[in-house]
């Protein structure tokens, strides 16, 4: 059975904890922070008979290696603040450990390398010990698995919402795009009484950016204020989001009106809407274009399903045919 050392007992630490401490494989779990009880609450908030607690100062990275190497943990989980991931890092390899982060420390140069955790790459690879470093950030595991996608392509022949999603992100407006997607899926050889149904349906229940958005920063608003937010009020807020957004204008600062109302309910200071006023517009932009996106694709394979989707050489024909309906009425 698996030995994990999770460094950080805030909301991503329950996170972790939580799903870790799921797996079969995983025989015990430490949460280790500089506030015990905070790291006491995190682990009561998650359960079960896997979970202990520890308290550190991860700055003294002698203290902290000694309390991997007594715990005898196989994987040291690192979700601390960038700032002390140095430390982590340097301790997990004294205790030669193996060692994961989901976060990087800010870009600057460090001995000519652009991430500081990489000033330890030669130790690492000398060790036979394995570090992933920034497993949560973008690029992360998004990059990894967007290469794993693409790896199962024989090629890419043509983007058909190329148009419809630069609309999207610079109008911050997904219905400004609706136009464009119908006429790229029917391009791609969704036939139109598939997209004129599911599009519709979709611009209503199907605002996935909208909804990432909303839970994302009523979270930030949550820690900005430091409210501890269990796994059970997180999942219930999740479930509440999924409600409230159906029915969400695709304009501009729709969300902000779902925001204040969560907000209300959980009890967090409306007032820390203030908090994420000022970059709404360019976080309104990716919300939009993602919400198309996912509309988008959602027709597609609804399409697929119902087998209305055109072979690829029907599908080239129509879009030609397009091409020269559109020819004719410009010139007309």
């Amino acid at each position: 059975m698996k030995k994990i050392l999770i460094v950080g007992a805030g909301a991503q630490g329950n996170v972790v904890g939580w799903v870790l401490s799921k797996a079969p494989e995983v025989g015990r779990i430490t949460l280790a922070d500089l506030d015990a009880r905070r790291a006491e609450e995190t682990a009561r908030s998650i359960g079960g008979d896997k979970i202990r607690t520890e308290r550190v100062d991860v700055t003294n990275v002698e203290e902290t290696a000694g309390l991997i190497r007594r715990g005898g943990y196989d994987l040291v989980v690192n979700v601390a603040p960038p700032q002390f991931i140095p430390h982590v890092m340097k301790a997990t390899l004294d205790a030669d450990r193996d060692y994961l982060d989901l976060s990087s420390v800010s870009l600057y140069e460090t001995d000519g390398l652009p991430f500081e955790q990489m000033q330890f790459a030669d130790r690492w690879k000398a060790s036979g010990r394995t570090a992933l470093i920034n497993g949560g950030s973008a690029p992360g595991l998004t990059n990894i698995m967007a290469r794993e996608g693409a790896d199962l392509l024989d090629e890419v022949d043509r983007i058909e919402i190329k148009e419809a999603f630069l609309l999207s992100f610079a109008t911050a407006s997904s219905e400004a795009a609706y136009p464009k997607i119908l006429d790229a899926l029917d391009r791609f050889g969704v036939r139109r009484k598939i997209s004129s149904f599911v599009m519709p349906m979709g611009y209503s229940f199907n605002l996935d950016g909208s909804m990432m958005y909303c839970t994302f920063a009523v979270l930030f608003i949550a820690q900005a204020y430091d409210i501890h937010l269990s796994i059970g009020t997180q999942l219930t807020m999740l479930l509440i989001l999924m409600l409230t957004s159906k029915g969400m204008a695709g304009v501009p600062r729709a969300s902000l009106v779902v925001i204040a109302a969560t907000l209300n309910q959980f009890n967090i200071p409306e007032a820390g809407l203030l908090l994420i006023l000022g970059v709404d517009t360019f976080l309104d932009m990716g919300r939009s274009a993602t919400n198309a996106v996912g509309n988008s694709i959602a027709t597609a394979v609804v399409a697929k399903w119902e087998n209305e989707l055109l072979p690829a050489a029907e599908a080239e024909a129509n879009a030609r045919t397009l091409d020269t309906a559109v020819a004719s009425a410009a010139h007309a």
